[in-house]
């Protein structure tokens, strides 16, 4: 007998949830940093676990459409978080071609190299159009504000795929 699965639309329903909450979280200023541009980029940190995690098989459509969303809620230039999503999409697929991430400190490591794509990629096309976050120093500091950030999200992709 064949059976439906009914878990989908529910993970997927969390997905938007945990979308909908960090888009609420990159619009709020912590309370011991002055300056707004130093928020983390809960949007990166999001991404990376969901694309190593393959997250409902998501694939390079939906994360270009996760981009372009992202985009339109809180970027300065339309198509700067598509592409870097993009990037990091093609970055996991040809490190995992050459390498095998197995053991967790490589899976960490795979999390550093992932991150610093993004914020590479961020930072290349906040400088080329002189946005407001292209001072390096800020990208700096909101690269280590975003670490953790990217581990939570990681602990709750872990969370949602063992049940």
């Amino acid at each position: 007998m064949i059976s439906k699965n009914n878990n989908l639309p529910q993970s997927w329903f969390k997905f938007l949830v945990i979308f909908l909450v960090t888009i609420l979280l990159s619009q709020i200023n912590l309370p011991f940093l002055n300056d707004v541009r130093l928020i983390p980029d809960y949007f990166i940190a999001l991404i990376i676990p969901a694309i190593i995690f393959r997250f409902k098989n998501i694939n390079i459509f939906i994360v270009f459409i996760l981009g372009i969303l992202v985009d339109l809620f809180i970027g300065e230039l339309i198509g700067q978080y598509a592409i870097t999503f993009l990037i990091i999409y093609i970055s996991n697929f040809v490190l995992h071609k050459f390498f095998v991430f197995k053991s967790p400190s490589q899976v960490i490591f795979l999390y550093f190299i992932l991150l610093e794509i993004g914020f590479l990629v961020i930072g290349a096309t906040s400088i080329s159009y002189l946005l407001q976050n292209s001072d390096m120093y800020i990208l700096f500091y909101k690269n280590i504000m975003t670490i953790p950030i990217c581990f939570i999200y990681k602990l709750i992709f872990e969370k949602m795929s063992n049940k």
